[in-house]
């Protein structure tokens, strides 16, 4: 593609910037932009103190620049929300906004090229994605980023280079959505990676030069607040999910003794035909189609709040109760036949173990879906 016909596509992009206590990189990353094409840059002052009053002043001297200010500082996220209202309100005949960072360690052709995509993939959120193997990338930053890939790829099934890069090409179809998510700070970035999983929205990465400058001291993120909540934004669904089927598990236990020790009391003259091992199946039976119902509410109205198709997600729930009971007997069964020196009950706490990330992947994959 020829610089020529890249100008011309790229106009189709709105460039959002959030800034907070920047300096002159970013009006030189502004004045770049404009010298390239792009007619319509919008930038958030977030709360910035009054010492950079001059650079955004600096900033409205050029025609296709929006100065957007919060009087506090609210975050990147709320700042980048901000943005989005800004330009659903104001903002018409672009493909979408393409997101960049104040520090200027986004270079003017990594920003153009993903800008000149919003209209080949208007339905996919697109990353410009950091190569962490290169050597002068800080370790801390290639630890965090590797970790965070990995932990993201176990919870949501979804393989990405990086997961934390501010420059994104967000459509037009995308932005009303992400407008409406939840994050203050850096996990709202988080946050729309999520949706995507959650959502089947496709998330393509394109390479991006790898640039740290002062070794990213510029950078206003806190490794220890913001990293906790952006490991809290994709735990906390795995961890909800837990604590219903610790809830679960009560409520069975509890089903079973009541029916054996208070309700077959009550009824013994009724069911004196009965042996005891009808009385142990039937409670044990009925004790867990109750906890099954408790899971299968808990699950779908507060771990992955679906809402809507009750009926079929539970047939759906079902199914994979079902078989995940069959697979687990027969791992256990055939661990056993291998293992014979080993217990089955302890093969089976190992089995289930590696079950529950199974049944999770399936109930947020297939029966909790969102649409």
């Amino acid at each position: 593609m020829t610089l020529k016909s890249m100008e011309v596509d790229v106009l189709a992009a709105v460039i959002l910037i959030p800034a907070y206590n920047p300096d002159d990189k970013l009006v030189e990353y502004v004045a770049s932009l404009t010298g390239y094409g792009f007619d319509r840059i919008l930038v958030v002052n977030d709360g910035s103190r009054a010492e950079c009053k001059d650079f955004f002043d600096r900033l409205k001297q050029y025609p296709a620049c929006t100065v957007i200010t919060h009087e506090v500082n609210r975050g990147k996220g709320e700042a980048l929300k901000t943005g989005m209202k800004y330009y659903l309100e104001n903002c018409d005949g672009y493909a979408g906004i393409v997101t960049g960072d104040a520090d200027g360690q986004h270079t003017l052709a990594d920003t153009a090229n993903l800008a000149a995509k919003l209209e080949e993939y208007p339905n996919s959120l697109l990353l410009g994605s950091r190569v962490f193997s290169e050597a002068e990338i800080p370790w801390r930053s290639a630890f965090g980023n590797g970790l965070t890939t990995k932990v993201f790829k176990l919870f949501y099934g979804v393989s990405l280079g990086d997961t934390q890069t501010g420059l994104r090409a967000i459509p037009n179809s995308l932005i009303p959505i992400f407008g409406q998510l939840e994050g203050s700070r850096f996990e709202y970035e988080m946050n729309m990676l999520i949706k995507c999983a959650d959502s089947g929205i496709e998330i393509k990465e394109f390479p991006i030069e790898t640039i740290y400058l002062d070794k990213n001291s510029s950078s206003h993120f806190n490794v220890v607040k913001d990293s906790v909540k952006i490991y809290w934004l994709i735990l906390k669904r795995f961890i909800g999910y837990l604590i219903s089927g610790i809830i679960s598990f009560l409520v069975d236990q509890g089903a079973y003794r009541a029916a054996i020790y208070l309700l077959f009391p009550l009824i013994a003259d009724r069911i004196s035909g009965f042996g005891n091992a009808a009385q142990i199946f039937s409670a044990t039976a009925g004790a867990r189609v109750i906890s099954s119902i408790v899971n299968f509410f808990i699950n779908k109205l507060f771990v992955f709040s679906k809402k809507g198709e009750t009926g079929q997600s539970f047939l759906k729930y079902v199914i994979v109760v079902i078989g995940i009971m069959l697979t687990s007997s027969t791992l256990v069964w055939l661990m056993n036949s291998l293992l014979p020196g080993i217990s089955s009950a302890n093969i089976k706490i190992v089995v289930d173990l590696l079950l529950v990330f199974v049944t999770y992947t399936l109930q947020r994959r297939w029966v909790f879906k969102k649409k």
